[in-house]
């Protein structure tokens, strides 16, 4: 019951507008009532009433010049009151978006990524995707479920000039009809080449998950994070910037999502393995991507939707990435596309 006392003791004296003006102005360096007063457009008697309660509370200390100061205790308060603050001034958003997946230490630090640009709408968010990519030059790190034609193209040209990328997609994510083929033929075309390469030369990394707990992208130089939404989907609206704490803490949670992910070559040896042994569902599987129909008994449909190759019919990226592995292959099979 104590605890809770000083709890509350403690939220009461961080109520007030004015306390914490003057928390925050000690918190860049040490002053006297009459520089506060000043700084806060306060009268001088209120200032040195407020400091009083704020000393009282075990928040600030006088030195020898009469200036005062946070205490260590105040420090840690205001250190914990960021991701408060970051949370409150977003609760818009956060009342329709959900850190409930993600491990507790991150969503702790939520406070670590409290100076940053939040993006509202959608071409904006994907934009400012779109231009990290293309101005990055050392690597670039990913977490999504799918990404725009736009920002697919940048991911090539960046391998193109060197970069090193890492990239955790879902590997349930399928791709829809209509836009298959031409999806596709521009990928044989213009990345698959490049892939291959990167691949070779571990510039490319790839890992599939079955859901994506956040959407992130980063470089050496920023990062953007949109969270999901209470359903799990999400609308891509970011948080972006390329302050260090906020950069730090995009690349945490790249790397623990990274440790729990699976690697494209193990994921992809069964199904491979199950198609080249069931020959109509390959064939299967070349006829959606020429935006044909699969024609194909429930036995083997249902053996590509158990193994994620395919989705309510449709081509998944764990089945096309196995598919290509085995047209790369000179799998005969796949010869047509």
């Amino acid at each position: 019951m104590l605890e809770s006392e000083d709890l509350c003791c403690l939220l009461f004296e961080l109520s007030s507008d004015d306390r914490l003006d003057i928390l925050q102005e000690l918190e860049k360096k040490a002053a006297s009532v009459t520089a506060l007063s000043k700084l806060l457009d306060l009268t001088t008697q209120e200032a040195s009433r407020q400091v009083s309660r704020l000393k009282q509370a075990g928040l600030l200390l006088k030195d020898q010049r009469g200036f005062y100061r946070l205490t260590s205790y105040a420090g840690l308060v205001l250190k914990q009151l960021e991701g408060l603050r970051f949370v409150s001034r977003y609760k818009g958003y956060f009342r329709k978006h959900s850190l409930a997946r993600m491990p507790e230490d991150l969503v702790l630090r939520i406070g670590d990524i409290s100076e940053v640009t939040h993006l509202p709408n959608v071409s904006q968010a994907l934009y400012g995707v779109e231009r990290l990519v293309k101005d990055a030059q050392d690597y670039v790190w990913l977490v999504c479920d799918q990404i725009s034609f736009g920002v697919f193209c940048e991911l090539g040209k960046a391998l193109e000039r060197g970069t090193r990328n890492r990239a955790i997609q879902t590997k349930g994510f399928a791709y829809l009809p209509s836009i298959v083929q031409d999806y596709f033929q521009y990928y044989r075309e213009h990345i698959t080449p490049i892939e291959r390469r990167s691949w070779n030369t571990g510039a490319l990394e790839d890992r599939l998950v079955d859901q994506v707990d956040v959407f992130l992208f980063m470089s050496e130089k920023e990062a953007a994070v949109a969270f999901p939404l209470n359903s799990g989907k999400f609308d891509y609206l970011t948080f972006s910037g390329s302050e260090e704490r906020f950069h730090k803490w995009c690349g945490n949670v790249f790397e623990y999502y990274w440790s729990k992910a699976q690697p494209l070559e193990s994921l992809i040896k069964s199904p491979c393995e199950w198609l080249m042994e069931n020959r109509k569902a390959l064939t299967a599987l070349r006829r959606i991507l020429e935006g044909q129909k699969p024609m194909l008994k429930k036995d083997l449909a249902a053996g590509l939707e158990r193994l994620q190759v395919t989705r309510k019919g449709n081509l998944t990226r764990l089945g096309y990435y196995a598919y290509s592995r085995l047209r790369n292959n000179g799998f005969p099979a796949c010869a047509k596309t």
